[in-house]
């Protein structure tokens, strides 16, 4: 089947003019070695006459190393009008991926849905729905993603591919009311009743839930899902059902009591808590707290493997994740920072690092077309430290930077004195690095210079309550975790941040098993689209949106019920 797809995939590309797939970076890919198949590329795009076409070999292989950047910059070097129909769908595709990456979903549709299907590779199908999934999902269409998860089936060979796709599928299934399960969809794709009937199940059964299998099979016989996957779920269930509560069926909470990091901790302590009590599982493990600011880390830590954690979260204080830095660890262990360098093959580590924010900025600001930066920054070690790497990440994605500044962190000086910029006009866009009160002096100043777009990062606001306050941001352009999108008026924003990482942080741990982490892991959460590194550190695609009217566009905060 795959060479008979191999060669179908070979003959579309002749037939439409599209060069034959380059042997030297094929190898290269097949081995991992993805830096030396982008060099090929580059080589062959300034030899073969063709620089399109491996220009975008170069940028889809970017892409599947896990480097978006790199991606965006080699896609914004294509002439698309110069591609064959073939490679011009391949660039749609691409694109989509990167739209998604900086989390303009309706954008990737916009590209999706102008591709006829059938025009597709089957390989490219498989990428269509799963795009498609992934894009809808993040609208929070969890109708229209559960049907490409549907379509998405028949095309899919392997069967732990097969078994993925049933598991995201009912996954997002289960979050739908379960009013929208029991009411037949129009049209009935095929299969869907018998999904649907499922995902209830495996929200209301509870203790019945292996009978109640039973008698879905009887009454679905023919259904895909009837076999090894209905096995699994029915094995999991009479296990539940018959083991009980097991001893060591906890999972470990490493967060500091005392000391400046105790706040934060006791919201992200909330997050975790939440999501616990709303996880379905019949026999859900218990969180139990240890202080981790008690100066035991390591002995904490092997106390709670020993005594049968099925995986640990935390700790939180960056020296902390340092120490585990290479330590033996049993069992999964998701620290709640990041540091660098290689760590254990069970430690992994997820943060709301503001490098991280920075990052998504610069590819935004790119994408939308700015090429000449300037960067406005208060004279603080932070400030020094985000201009740093903002100017490293711009540089590294191809745009200039024309000026940088730093202003005075009591930012009234910049009311009674000479604003702290030079001339604007070169610049396509300002980089702001701000809290709340210095941005709402700024940023008014900046308008009224006529300066280009203003960019920055969640820090320049705290209270989503605040309309009149906010007013100050509007026309600045923020990146910031889905959470933020949807959080009642009523939360405090850094408090509605840490309470999506908690949550998020809860249901990803049971993902994390040493060894069997896919190539593509991905994780739709509450913090962003989030997906993992060579490292083990797991990154997040955020949502960028422009303050307009005292809050996010497109995403007022709700009211609070």
């Amino acid at each position: 089947m795959v060479n008979q797809v191999a060669c179908q995939g070979g003959l579309q590309r002749l037939i439409a003019g599209t060069p034959p797939e380059d042997p030297q970076a094929e190898a290269l890919k097949r081995s991992g070695q993805f830096q030396g198949a982008i060099r090929r590329y580059e080589q062959l795009a300034k030899s073969s006459g063709q620089p399109d076409h491996y220009g975008l070999e170069a940028a889809d292989t970017a892409l599947r190393s896990g480097d978006a950047e790199a991606a965006q910059q080699w896609a914004n070097t294509l002439k698309v009008q110069n591609l064959s129909q073939v490679d011009r769908d391949r660039w749609a595709l691409l694109s989509s991926r990167l739209d998604l990456s900086a989390g303009r979903a309706q954008d990737a549709l916009v590209k999706l849905n102008s591709l006829p299907e059938q025009r597709l590779s089957e390989a490219d199908q498989r990428n269509f729905h799963l795009l498609k999934a992934s894009a809808l999902n993040q609208q929070g269409d969890l109708k229209g993603s559960a049907l490409e998860r549907i379509a998405l089936t028949p095309l899919l060979s392997r069967q732990e591919d097969i078994e993925r796709n049933f598991e995201s599928l009912l996954d997002t299934l289960e979050r739908l009311p379960n009013k929208d399960l029991k009411t037949s969809w129009s049209p009935p794709p095929a299969d869907m009743a018998g999904w649907l009937a499922l995902a209830l199940i495996m929200k209301t059964s509870g203790d019945e839930n292996a009978t109640a299998l039973d008698q879905w099979q009887r009454q679905y016989p023919h259904h895909p899902a009837v076999g090894r996957f209905l096995k699994r779920l029915k094995g999991a269930s009479k296990e539940a059902h018959d083991e009980g509560p097991r001893r060591g069926s906890f999972i470990g909470v490493l967060l500091p009591q005392e000391g400046p990091f105790a706040s934060a901790a006791k919201t992200i302590q909330k997050g975790l808590e939440s999501a616990h009590e709303g996880d379905p599982q019949n026999q859900k493990p218990t969180l139990r707290v240890l202080d981790a600011s008690a100066g035991h880390l390591l002995a904490d830590l092997h106390l709670l493997e020993n005594e049968g954690a099925i995986g640990i979260i935390g700790p939180l204080i960056k020296e902390d994740v340092s120490t585990l830095m290479g330590q033996p660890i049993k069992v999964p262990v998701l620290a709640l920072n990041q540091v660098d360098g290689d760590g254990s093959k069970n430690l992994f580590q997820f943060g709301l690092t503001p490098e991280d924010e920075v990052e998504q900025v610069a590819t935004k600001a790119f994408a939308d077309g700015r090429r000449r930066a300037m960067i406005l920054y208060p004279e603080t070690a932070f400030g020094h430290r985000l201009a740093d790497h903002f100017k490293h990440t711009w540089q590294r994605l191809g745009g200039e930077l024309f000026d940088q500044r730093a202003y005075p962190e009591a930012a009234e000086a910049a009311l009674s004195g000479p604003p702290p910029w030079g001339p604007l006009t070169a610049a396509d866009m300002v980089f702001l690095i701000a809290d709340p009160h210095q941005a709402r002096i700024l940023v008014p100043r900046l308008h009224e210079a006529h300066g280009p777009n203003i960019y920055t990062t969640s820090h320049i606001f705290e209270d989503l309550r605040d309309d009149l306050g906010n007013q100050a941001l509007n026309g600045v352009i923020v990146c910031d975790m889905p959470a933020l999108l949807t959080a009642p008026k009523e939360d405090h924003a850094e408090s509605a941040r840490l309470m999506a990482f908690g949550r998020d942080a809860y249901r990803i741990l049971p993902t994390l098993k040493a060894g069997s982490i896919h190539p593509d892991w991905r994780w739709e959460g509450e913090t962003g689209s989030l997906h993992m590194n060579e490292s083990h550190q797991i990154k997040r695609d955020l949502t960028c949106r422009e303050w307009v009217s005292g809050h996010l566009d497109g995403a007022a905060p709700k009211e609070a019920p």
